[in-house]
């Protein structure tokens, strides 16, 4: 559906629009700026002067928090990313108001040089990932499996499906990428999106060096489609999203740490939270750097550093077991 029909269907004008910046896009039939009857440029920034509407590139997995955070503000913004990276953020942080707002059929145009066997999906699909050869682990038989970061919350929630069928995946590492790197070396399985799967079978774009084993795709979770979100509401005023307050912002970090408590992963949260006296040594580090900048009477360099000494006492916090309703109960008894 055009931009302009989502406007009406919204009844809203939307200030800007958000589009992935990711190379992958010139593969998309059809073309997401075609699709919703978006002006393109090889700017990072501009207006298309037909809708009169600013749009702004930016990473597909940025793009929905952007939607709050511009939501949060009063600015009224849409974007265009994949329904993998939406549903991830809205896992990671259950108090969003980011909703799907309409959804591009599309599917990824192969050049025809390219042979058969490198264009694996239609469209980006996360996988379990594993040696070639190998299969899923027989029933009630413990693997490690390594995660995509980017999509670590929802990955943990297909584990647990597959843990319903008896099989039982630990994560092992949650990595930024390269996964393919550490499989089966370190992990033996790996979640990961696959898409022409040349990296599966190559260490090198250029095809030249092969993966010693290949790696193969074992079990197929979903398939990514593309997807125009907002967090703001039909018909709504231009006005704060009043769910965005210091109180949901904190909540959410403290939320983040509690799952690190729950899964730990090789993160610096997941260490402190695993040994009380690095914990310890870290927060009295974060509070003296913090002291330090308001002694310099240097306000920027105290912002960051206050948020860094809050994070410290949450880590502790979290690591005594005690609930985010127990604080604010005890920050009421104060007033």
């Amino acid at each position: 559906m055009k931009l302009k029909k989502i406007m009406e269907k919204e009844g809203t004008t939307y200030q800007k629009v958000l589009i992935p910046s990711n190379s992958g896009l010139l593969a998309m039939e059809p073309d997401p700026f075609k699709a919703l009857g978006v002006q393109s440029d090889k700017a990072e920034k501009y207006r298309d002067t037909g809708l009169d509407i600013e749009v702004v590139k930016a990473r597909g997995e940025d793009i929905p928090m952007l939607c709050d955070e511009y939501a949060r503000k009063g600015v009224c913004a849409c974007g265009l990313t994949g329904d993998d990276f939406a549903d991830e953020y809205r896992a990671r942080n259950p108090g969003s108001q980011l909703r799907f707002v309409d959804t591009i059929d599309w599917m990824i145009e192969y050049s025809p040089r390219l042979p058969w066997d490198e264009r694996r999906f239609s469209r980006p699909t996360l996988c379990l990932i594993g040696g070639k050869g190998d299969k899923l682990p027989e029933e009630g038989e413990e693997s490690s499996v390594a995660i995509n970061s980017n999509f670590e919350f929802i990955s943990r929630q297909y584990i647990e499906e597959l843990r319903e069928d008896g099989i039982i995946l630990k994560t092992g590492l949650v990595l930024n990428g390269k996964m393919e790197n550490f499989i089966p070396s370190d992990c033996r399985f790996g979640i990961e999106v696959v898409v022409s799967g040349k990296s599966l079978k190559y260490v090198d774009k250029d095809k030249k060096t092969p993966r010693n084993p290949y790696l193969d795709v074992l079990y197929k979770f979903r398939q990514s489609d593309m997807s125009v979100i907002t967090s703001w509401p039909r018909n709504g005023q231009m006005q704060p999203n009043p769910e965005f307050s210091l109180d949901f912002v904190l909540k959410e970090q403290y939320g983040r740490i509690q799952e690190r408590y729950k899964n730990p992963t090789e993160s610096t949260t997941s260490k402190l939270l695993k040994d009380r006296n690095i914990a310890t040594k870290k927060a009295g580090e974060e509070f003296a750097e913090a002291i330090a900048e308001f002694a310099r009477n240097n306000k920027e360099g105290f912002k960051v550093e206050m948020q860094q000494a809050i994070w410290a006492l949450m880590v502790m916090a979290v690591s005594l077991g005690i609930s985010w309703d127990e604080f604010l109960a005890e920050v009421k008894k104060q007033q």
